[in-house]
């Protein structure tokens, strides 16, 4: 009776309705508790494709589910399928899932993560590389986190160095700002480690921070100082060239207008302290338009760069550019080379009146 209730539930694990797996994978945890029985074939397979579901609901039941299925029937041979997922879902943005996952990372690991990784590196880099183009953002963003540490903690890694470069070049201009932000940080990391391997690539990949200096959005500019510091670090010859740039970005502060450009669409009128937009109520602007959800399906990477959306911001849909942005990343830059030991460019002179 159990393993026709796991074959049932395990089709029921695919069904339109996300209420309907979410309860599935339930129902599959109780069942593989109380019977210690997981022999159906597709029970696995179909846990894991749980693993990687789009609504967090259903991810989070799978997890637990996952976690009885490995308590009853730990077997390295589906370690091949089952860490990678795992190791991606420890930075997922949903907090359930990510803090569950990690639990259940260690309680499957132990002190052995790094050298389980290493031994199924090939899987690890094929899955990094299929969530990386994902659909939904958050799961592309947690990919660029699982590359960064990829590069950094896992020896054996050089040989994949090419691929992993080139799914991380393709983030690095994601319409959606935070796969941006980590994904210009995990670039500068696989750089510094392996910059003998990156050479054919450096100088896409250096205009690729040099791009995100000038971003709008705070963080992408502090993790784009950040890269560009890492950068320095890799030879003289690139601690001189960031140098330059650094200067010239710091000079960028005297190009400023007394008027943002980020805020001449604003109203001198506010609502809730907060400032109104000229067009806020205009119909016409809201009409039509694309509309989605952080985690949600759609837009994908191929269209969001026409349509939009609440994470947006890729290069060509990229309005409002002040100068002073670019003075903002040279200052992080500063800070980053400071805490790497590399000497820094001085301020630029005469600075300008105090206000």
């Amino acid at each position: 009776m159990a393993v026709k209730i796991l074959e049932k539930m395990s089709s029921l694990s695919t069904h339109s309705n996300r209420f309907v797996r979410e309860a599935a994978f339930g129902i599959i945890e109780i069942v593989i508790n109380t019977n210690h029985v997981a022999e159906h074939p597709t029970t696995l397979p179909s846990i894991a494709k749980g693993l990687t579901d789009n609504w967090s609901q259903v991810r989070y039941r799978a997890t637990h589910a996952m976690k009885a299925y490995l308590t009853h029937h730990k077997d390295p041979s589906t370690y091949p399928i089952v860490l990678p997922r795992l190791c991606l879902n420890r930075y997922y943005i949903a907090e359930g899932v990510r803090l569950e996952t990690q639990r259940l990372w260690v309680a499957v690991c132990g002190t052995s993560g790094v050298q389980l990784v290493s031994e199924n590196l090939e899987h690890f880099v094929k899955y990094y590389g299929e969530q990386i183009k994902e659909k939904n953002h958050a799961v592309r963003e947690a990919a660029c986190h699982c590359v960064a540490e990829l590069v950094t903690k896992v020896p054996g890694v050089g040989k994949y160095v090419g691929v992993l470069l080139n799914m991380i070049d393709e983030a690095c201009d994601d319409p959606s700002w935070p796969v941006r932000d980590i994904a210009c940080v995990s670039a500068s990391k696989i750089l510094l480690k392996y910059p003998e391997e990156c050479a054919g690539m450096v100088e896409g990949i250096y205009k690729r921070f040099l791009y995100q200096a000038e971003d709008p959005i705070p963080s992408v500019r502090q993790h784009a100082g950040e890269a560009l510091a890492n950068f320095a670090k890799v030879d003289k010859e690139k601690e001189e060239r960031v140098t330059r740039d650094v200067e010239t970005m710091l000079k960028k502060i005297f190009e400023q207008k007394e008027t943002s450009v980020a805020s001449t669409d604003l109203m001198n009128v506010t609502e809730f302290g907060v400032a109104k937009r000229k067009h806020d109520n205009d119909t016409a602007a809201h009409t039509n338009i694309s509309m989605f959800s952080c985690g949600s399906l759609a837009p994908g990477p191929s269209t969001a760069r026409v349509l939009g959306g609440c994470c947006g911001g890729g290069t060509a849909v990229r309005t409002g550019l002040d100068p002073w942005f670019a003075t903002d990343t040279a200052i992080h830059t500063i800070a980053f080379m400071t805490d790497l030991n590399i000497p820094t460019p001085p301020p630029p002179h005469p600075l300008p009146p105090p206000p």
